[in-house]
C-alpha cells in the first residue's frame, strides 16, 4: 500500500504490508535480528495508523521474519548518539540526539498503542526492548514457544519500559525483570495472562488468524471503539509511569557509568564502573 506519510514512507524497507480477509499482516525483516533505528521510532507510529485507516483492514497481525521477533534498539546506533555531547543546542538538558531517540520512542508507542484497529502480536525467538514494547502495547499476545521478554536497558544504563512491562507480569516480577535485564519464556509469562497462547512455532501465524478471525465477528465498529473506550481508561496511568521514567532516564545520559555501560558493550568486554 502506498504511505502519505513520510517517516512512513523512510520505513517501508523494514516492513511489509498485506491485505487479506480484512486482516493487515505488517511483517518486520531487518536483518540479521531485527534491531530498531532512529527511522522506525519516528516512522512505525505513522506507518501503524495508515495500516489500521484502511478501509480493508479491521484487525492486524503484527509478526516478524528471521530467526527473532526483535532484539531492540540498535546498541552501537544508541551509543552513537548517546555519546553526543550535550552543548548550546540542548533540550531539557540532553542532547539533541537523546532528546530525538525519546520523542521518537514516544511517537511509536502512541501510535501503534492508539492504531484504529485491534492489533495482535505474533512474536517469535528473542523479543528484547522496544520489541517487549511492542508485544505490551498490542491488543493480543500470542507467543511461539521458543519465544522469551525482556527489557535490559538498565545493562546500557538505560531507564524506561517498567510501565510497560507491568502489562505483562505481576510488580515482584517486573522489578525483578527490570532491575536485573534477565529475561522471562512465553510459558512462564503465560502463568501470569500475559501472553494469549503459546504454540508451537509453526503454528504461530494460525493461532493469529484464529484470534483474528473471532474478532472480525463482531461488528467492526463497536470493535474499534471499545478498543479506544479501554485505551482511555488505561491511558491516564500509562502516559505517566513513561514521563517519570523518561525524566529520570534524562538525568542519567550523560552519566560516566552510563557512556561506559555502552562503550563496554560495542567492545565486547566487561564494563568498569565508578559510582558516577
Amino acid at each position: 500500500m502506498e504511505f502519505k506519510s513520510e517517516a512512513a514512507k523512510k520505513i517501508t524497507q523494514y516492513f511489509n504490508v498485506e491485505i487479506k480477509d480484512y486482516i493487515g499482516y505488517i511483517t518486520f525483516n531487518k536483518p540479521p535480528v531485527n534491531t530498531c533505528n532512529l527511522d522506525i521510532y519516528n516512522g512505525l507510529g505513522d506507518f501503524m495508523q495508515e495500516v489500521g485507516e484502511n478501509k480493508d483492514v479491521r484487525v492486524i497481525i503484527f509478526k516478524a521474519e528471521g530467526r527473532m521477533f526483535c532484539a531492540g534498539f540498535d546498541v552501537k546506533e544508541l551509543a552513537k548518539l548517546a555519546s553526543t555531547q550535550v552543548g548550546e543546542n540542548k533540550t531539557e538538558g540532553v542532547s539533541p540526539a537523546v532528546a530525538a531517540t525519546r520523542k521518537g520512542l514516544i511517537k511509536l508507542v502512541d501510535g501503534f498503542y492508539n492504531c484504529k484497529v485491534p492489533v495482535i502480536c505474533a512474536v517469535h525467538g528473542h523479543c528484547v526492548g522496544v520489541g517487549a514494547i511492542m508485544a505490551t502495547i498490542s491488543d493480543i499476545l500470542v507467543a511461539s514457544d521458543d519465544a522469551d521478554f525482556s527489557v535490559p536497558e538498565i545493562k546500557q544504563g538505560v531507564i524506561g519500559a517498567s510501565g510497560f512491562f507491568a502489562r505483562l507480569v505481576p510488580e515482584k516480577l517486573m522489578r525483578y525483570y527490570i532491575l536485573t535485564g534477565d529475561k522471562i519464556s512465553a510459558q512462564d509469562m503465560a502463568k501470569f495472562g500475559g501472553v494469549n497462547s503459546v504454540v508451537p512455532k509453526d503454528q504461530l501465524v494460525a493461532e493469529a488468524e484464529r484470534i483474528a478471525k473471532l474478532i472480525l465477528a463482531n461488528p467492526p465498529i463497536p470493535v474499534q471503539k471499545f478498543k479506544k473506550a479501554m485505551n482511555i481508561i488505561a491511558d491516564a496511568k500509562f502516559a505517566w509511569t513513561y514521563q517519570v521514567e523518561s525524566d529520570c532516564y534524562d538525568e542519567m545520559t550523560s552519566r560516566e557509568d552510563v557512556l561506559e555501560a555502552r562503550k563496554a558493550f560495542v567492545e565486547k568486554r566487561p564494563p568498569v564502573y565508578r559510582g558516577c
